[in-house]
């Protein structure tokens, strides 16, 4: 027979995320479905309102879910909550804390990009585009250069081998 069960909730550094993100989350709660029937779990947001809830379900199939960020009213303290309506008991079996940024755009996808943040750590985005523009330019007088001297290096090869004889540039016909 149980008699009293603690729940312990880690609290996480702060996650970051932007409008329209998925949201992976885990209430850790499979534990206690074991142990009691009849539990219900939601996940609630600064203590203030519901931003999902399961009802009375099975925890083990819920467990773990996504939810989609849809406005900055979701920032804050996330907190998992489950209730047993025979013991009349409240467990709170995970807490998160999410930053909403801002609305998500072309260049903050590219910067959650596996590949991007490897290359990348902790630079800020003006870091990047002057890196990228520095890169890009470099490009672009390397290209012209070479141009230059590959033009150059034609027209003395053609006045070698010209010696002596008219070159006439094609005419069309």
């Amino acid at each position: 027979m149980v008699l009293k069960l603690f729940a312990v909730a880690i609290n996480d550094k702060p996650i970051s995320v932007y409008i329209g993100d998925v949201v992976r989350v885990q209430c850790n709660a499979a534990t206690l479905s074991y142990l009691f029937n009849g539990l219900s779990q939601e996940w609630l947001v600064n203590d203030s309102f519901v931003i999902k809830s399961y009802g009375v379900n099975s925890l083990a199939s819920i467990d773990v879910d996504t939810i989609t960020i849809e406005n900055k009213n979701v920032q804050g303290i996330w907190k998992c909550i489950v209730k047993s309506t025979e013991m009349n008991s409240t467990w709170v079996t995970n807490i998160m804390e999410i930053k909403v940024i801002g609305l998500s755009t072309r260049w903050t996808k590219i910067m959650q990009d596996p590949i991007i943040k490897q290359l990348f750590p902790n630079r800020s985005p003006n870091t990047i585009i002057l890196i990228c523009i520095i890169l890009i330019s470099s490009l672009c007088v390397c290209t012209w250069c070479c141009a230059y001297i590959f033009n150059r290096w034609r027209i003395q090869l053609l006045k070698k081998n010209s010696d002596g004889i008219q070159i006439v540039p094609y005419q069309r016909l």
